[in-house]
């Protein structure tokens, strides 16, 4: 069955499990690459990878023609990676024990600089959440993924010249936010 806004193959509600395996084939990089952004551990992204697709299976029915089927994934995918990174304990380590094991426990100078980064980039995601999900999606595909704008407009089934708009208002916006 193919969503006739969007060209894209689409699961019928009483889908073949070889048709929606295609789907899966077709979008398991996007949905890693998604995934990757959250998270660290191999284990926990193909894990994340994994529920994506389960719950897009599950709930394939309430899939609406609304939007692209990326789309639509990629939001499950967010939502898969926020909820594995809700569930992760932190280990944490008595710093009387660490130091007797002679174990470093603070830097000088890769510290600082370590969280100088960490601070930068938790600017950058936090005016990524500003954008609206249209452009987000579009700036992440193009500037993070390195996707060309034909590609992305393949990708969300939208002409090129949309893509191109969405990605300038895009960047725009951060770079307003990011150096005002």
């Amino acid at each position: 069955m193919t969503n006739p806004t969007h060209g894209e193959p689409l699961p019928p509600p009483a889908a073949d499990l070889d048709d929606f395996l295609a789907l899966v084939e077709r979008y398991q990089r996007p949905v890693l690459s998604v995934v990757s952004r959250f998270l660290d551990d191999p284990r926990d992204i193909d894990e994340a990878v994994q529920d994506t697709f389960v719950q897009a299976w599950r709930h394939r029915e309430e899939f609406r023609a609304e939007a692209a089927v990326f789309t639509w994934l990629y939001r499950i995918a967010t939502n898969a990676a926020l909820m594995r990174l809700r569930r992760r304990v932190l280990p944490t380590v008595d710093l009387d024990t660490a130091s007797a094991a002679g174990h470093p426990v603070l830097s000088d100078d890769p510290l600082a600089q370590q969280a100088e980064r960490v601070s930068r980039i938790e600017e950058v995601r936090a005016a990524l959440a500003q954008l609206s999900e249209q452009q987000r999606l579009v700036v992440i595909l193009r500037d993070v993924d390195g996707y060309t704008n034909a590609e992305i407009a393949e990708l969300l089934g939208l002409p090129v010249p949309t893509v191109k708009a969405r990605l300038h208002r895009g960047r725009s916006q951060l770079r307003r936010q990011l150096h005002p």
